[in-house]
This record gives C-alpha cells, structure tokens and sequence, in this order.
C-alpha cells in the first residue's frame, strides 16, 4: 500500500464486518458483487462517461477505499487520496441486433467472476458495450462494501445533474458531499446496553430459526454461483396501484406488507404462527445531520419476529407491526453478532434462513430518467433472499440456494 497515498483509515460498519467475513469464506459465491445496467438510445461521449465517474470517486471517499486484514487484530478501510475508476469500451456494432442479449449476458456473467481485489481500490468499474452509432448498454459494477443501493440512487441523481449541466452549457454546482467517516464516528458513540435491552426482549422466545424444509450441502463445501437460482415475477400496474392504495389507506407501508406477506408464508410452510426472518433496513439515522445525502455500506440486516394470527382483520395485525419497525429503527446500527451475543444465542446458530429486502432507493426515477429498464444483480450469502424493487409495477426477485 502507497502510504502516500492514503487519505484515512477506519474500523468497519457491522454490515461491512459481516460482508467481508462471507466474501473470505465462500470467495466463488459472487455473494456481495453488485451490477447496474440498462440500454440507452443517445450520443455520448466516451471521454465524458470517464470524466463523470472519475468525477464521483473523486468526490465520495467510500468510493476510494479498500479494506485490509491481513496480519491485523480487527480489518480496516483505507480511503485513498486518488482512485483511478477503471473505464471499459467494447465496439460491437458488429452484432446482429438478435445476438446482443446473449452477448450481454455472457459479458455480464464474466465480469461478475472476474470481481474485485478487495485491497485494492477502487471497488468499482464502468463498462460500455456499444452496439451503433448511439444504442449502448452501460455496466456498473461494485462491491457492496463501499456502498448500499440509496447511494446508488445518490450517485445517478448526481450524474444527472452533470448531464444536464454539459448540455445546457452551463457550469455543475454540486453541494459538498458528507464523507462516511461521520457514520463511523456516530456508530462508536452510541450506547451498547440501550440496544442490548431491546434485543434481549426481542429475541426472549427464539430457539431456533424458522425452518425452510432444505439440508445444507454435505461436507461444507463451498457454494458456486450455478449454486443459486433467481425467479422474478412483476406485479401489474394496475395491482401495484391498488397495493399503494392500501397502505395509503392503510396508513402502513408497502414494506410492512411485504414483510406481513413472507411471513405468512413462513408460517404456513413451517406450521409455526411465531417466525423469524431478516429484514434489511437502511441504516441512516435521523439523528445524524446529513445521513440520507451520504455514499457509503449503511445497510444492516437484523431479525424480526412475527407472530401471525390464525385469523382476524388483517389492518389489526400489520398496524402493530409497523409500530415495531419503527421502534427498530432505533436499534438498527447493532452489530448481527453482538444481537446473538445480547439474547445468549450461540454464534454458530443462525437467527433466519430468509431475509426480506424492500428497496429504498428510487428505482422508478432512475428508469424514468433513462426512459429504460434498469436491471440490476445481486446475492446475498442467505439460503432465501425476497426482493422488491418499488418500479411502476413492483418487481419481486427470489434468490435461492439450490
């Protein structure tokens, strides 16, 4: 490492500690490599694709660190002064038009296994697949440890701006960014016992995760990504619509539902009325001035316990539950191991097997922006992974463990 070169260093966010135990562990799953793309129909210039993105490592620190642990009693993040963002320009206007999505499959499929030197950054590259003159695809790639899906969300709306500035000729005003360090700084501060009582309670019942019917594999042996399958499946609009209109109604949110619906199905495929699942939550506290503006791994994925009625009106049940997503939010910086270490559960036994991951990030703007579909890959290292993306008809993907 460039002494030199190196800007800050700091300890890891739970979340991170937890993504970089599973990415040393299982490094062939491909869980945590995270990939954006979509097609777009303009000219663009090739130099201003790289200026752009130069443009966002140079601004977001998160976008210039690597992690180290080797020989170290607890991993760090180095944020490094510079990071050259790798650009990649493919030509094949040579294609037929027949062959592209095969062809951006297998690209993309390559460069998920080609992935990231965690120790070196940055953790993130932009490739472009030109097929004429003006129709391209464009490819981000990036770890999940330098940052979660809001900043995504962060990182288009700014490239929009710098889009809309170039072509109206007039000078980019972007506000200063936060750097992560501030997080990490609010992270140590807080009180270990507040949260501990929380869990505790929480957790007072647990004996053992909520069954999903499914052996692990014998021998231990290290999963491969032809390991896992992906099914996906959109609402229509029109159920969308009506579903929005619910928790409007409702005064819940679709996530609450959401989490209501998997635990449903838990409960009646394990026959138990209490179950246990994860829930991602964003991570930003309120409390912390300038939060939600952000880049950087604020994500963290802690347990829920449900208890699902045999029957009865359904708003009774969810308006409860809600109530205790907000009083998690309070709670949802604790570390997954001090949570097991809190309630007196064994670090080898898992809390949940599936885990619910409602989006919080505007999927709907960005395509709406682009006039395109955004697709998106990602893994996570749990068996059973339900994903909603809120785009104008709700997307639900289901990654397994085959």
């Amino acid at each position: 490492m460039n002494r030199q070169n190196v800007e800050d260093i700091y300890r890891l966010t739970p979340i991170q500690q937890g993504i970089l135990f599973h990415c040393l562990y299982d490094p062939e799953a491909v869980a945590y490599f995270e990939q954006f793309h979509l097609t777009m129909d303009e000219t663009v210039s090739a130099g201003g694709i790289e200026q752009t993105w130069q443009l966002m490592v140079s601004r977001h620190p998160a976008l210039r660190t690597s992690f180290l642990w080797e020989g170290l009693d607890e991993p760090v993040q180095v944020v490094h002064k510079a990071a050259q963002v790798p650009v990649r320009y493919y030509d094949w206007q040579d294609t037929p038009a027949e062959d592209r999505p095969r062809r951006t499959a297998e690209f993309l499929e390559a460069d998920r296994r080609e992935g990231f030197d965690l120790q070196q950054a940055p953790l993130l590259r932009v490739s472009v697949l030109r097929w004429t003159e003006t129709l391209y695809t464009f490819v981000l790639s990036y770890h999940h440890l330098i940052m979660d899906g809001w900043s995504y969300g962060i990182l288009w709306s700014e490239v929009g701006e710098l889009d809309a500035a170039h072509r109206a000729g007039r000078p980019v005003s972007l506000p200063e960014p936060r750097p992560f360090r501030e997080y990490i700084a609010w992270y140590r501060k807080q009180d270990p016992e507040v949260a501990a009582a929380y869990w505790r309670k929480v957790l007072a019942d647990f004996t053992s995760p909520t069954p999903l019917g499914w052996e692990p594999v014998a021998g231990g042996r290290a999963r491969q990504a032809a390991d896992f399958g992906q099914f996906d499946f959109r609402l229509g609009a029109d159920e969308t619509t009506r579903l929005q209109a619910m928790a409007r109604q409702s005064r819940l949110t679709l996530n609450t539902l959401f989490q209501a619906a998997w635990a449903h199905v838990l409960a009646c495929g394990a026959g138990q009325r209490v179950v246990y699942m994860g829930s991602t939550v964003s991570g930003r506290p309120p409390a912390l001035r300038g939060s939600q503006e952000m880049v950087g791994c604020f994500i963290n994925t802690l347990p829920v316990r449900v208890a699902v009625p045999e029957r009865g009106d359904i708003a009774a049940w969810l308006r409860p539950l809600q109530i205790e997503q907000v009083e998690l939010r309070k709670y949802e910086h604790s570390a997954l191991v001090d949570v097991r270490r809190w309630a007196g559960i064994p670090g080898d036994r898992e809390l949940f097997d599936s885990i619910v991951v409602f989006e919080n990030f505007d999927i709907a703007m960005m395509e709406t922006a682009s006039e395109n579909s955004v697709n998106r890959f990602q893994r996570t290292n749990y068996p059973l992974t339900v994903m909603v993306e809120p785009t104008r008809e709700l997307l639900v993907k289901l990654s397994f463990d085959r």
